[in-house]
C-alpha cells in the first residue's frame, strides 16, 4: 500500500505539472487570463488549433469517458459507504445485502439511486442548468467536504499514535504534516469557494455552510449510539459481518 500510494501520488503530480507546463508553451504568458475568459473551451481550442479537428474530437471523447468512469466510481463509493453502515447496523441491516454470484451490494445501491434522481429531477425542475448549476454545486461541495475529512483523518493519525504511547516520529509527524498542509488548502478552497465553483449564485457558494452542520449531526450520533449502543459503536469499521 505505501508504494502503490507514492507511486499514484507521483503519477498524478506528474502529470497536473507537465499539462500546467504544455498549456502554458501553447498559450504564452496570458494562459491564466484566456483560461479564464473561456474556461469550457479553452482546452478544445488549444487541441483544434495544434492538433486539429480530430484532434478536438478525441479530447471530447476522453473528456466524455473519463467523466463517465468519474461518475462510476463515486457512484460504486457512495453505495459501499451505504452497505459498510447497514452492515454495521447504523443504517438497516437490509442494505447489508450482496448477490450471491458476485457479492454487489446491489441494495444499497437503491437509495443512492433515488438520492441521485431526487437531487437531479429538482434541478431539472428549477430549470438550473446542469453544468453550471448541478456541477457546480455538487463538485465543489463535494471537493471541500473530501479535503475537509482527508485533513481531520491526518491529524487523527498523531493522535491515535500518541494516545497509544507510540515513540516512532515519522508515523506521527508525517500525517500531522499532511493535516496542516490540508487544513491550509481547506482555508483557501473555503476563502475562494466561487472561484471554485465558477459561479456567482449565492446559494451555491453558501453550501459550505452546511458542512458543520453534518459534522455536528454525525458527532451527536455517534455520541447518542456510543451511549444506548455500545455494541453496535465498538464494531463500526471492523468489517465484521457475523451479526
Amino acid at each position: 500500500m505505501p508504494r502503490a500510494t507514492y507511486a499514484a501520488i507521483a503519477i498524478v503530480s506528474t502529470f497536473y505539472i507537465f499539462t500546467a507546463y504544455a498549456f502554458t508553451i501553447a498559450e504564452g504568458a496570458d494562459v491564466a487570463r484566456n483560461a479564464a475568459i473561456d474556461p469550457g473551451h479553452f482546452v478544445f481550442g488549444l487541441a483544434h488549433r495544434y492538433l486539429g479537428e480530430w484532434g478536438q474530437i478525441l479530447i471530447s471523447s476522453l473528456v466524455v469517458t473519463s467523466a463517465f468512469a468519474a461518475i462510476l466510481g463515486l457512484f460504486n463509493n457512495g453505495v459501499r459507504y451505504v452497505y459498510a453502515l447497514g452492515r454495521d447496523r447504523i443504517l438497516p441491516g437490509a442494505l447489508s445485502r450482496t448477490r450471491r454470484s458476485n457479492g454487489a451490494p446491489f441494495v444499497a445501491g437503491v437509495p443512492v439511486v433515488v438520492i441521485l434522481v431526487l437531487t437531479v429531477g429538482g434541478f431539472a425542475t428549477a430549470g438550473l442548468d446542469p453544468l453550471l448549476s448541478l456541477t457546480t454545486a455538487l463538485t465543489g461541495f463535494g471537493s471541500v467536504g473530501l479535503m475537509l475529512l482527508l485533513c481531520l483523518t491526518s491529524f487523527a493519525v498523531p493522535a491515535f499514535f500518541l494516545q497509544h504511547n507510540t515513540r516512532s516520529s515519522v508515523p506521527t509527524a508525517m500525517p500531522l504534516l499532511g493535516g496542516v498542509m490540508l487544513a491550509a488548502g481547506c482555508c483557501l478552497s473555503i476563502l475562494n469557494y466561487p472561484l471554485l465553483t465558477g459561479t456567482d449564485s449565492r446559494l451555491i457558494n453558501a453550501l459550505p455552510v452546511a458542512l458543520p452542520i453534518i459534522f455536528a449531526a454525525g458527532v451527536v450520533q455517534a455520541e447518542w449510539m456510543k451511549r444506548r449502543h455500545p455494541a453496535i459503536y465498538s464494531r463500526i469499521g471492523l468489517s465484521r459481518t457475523d451479526v
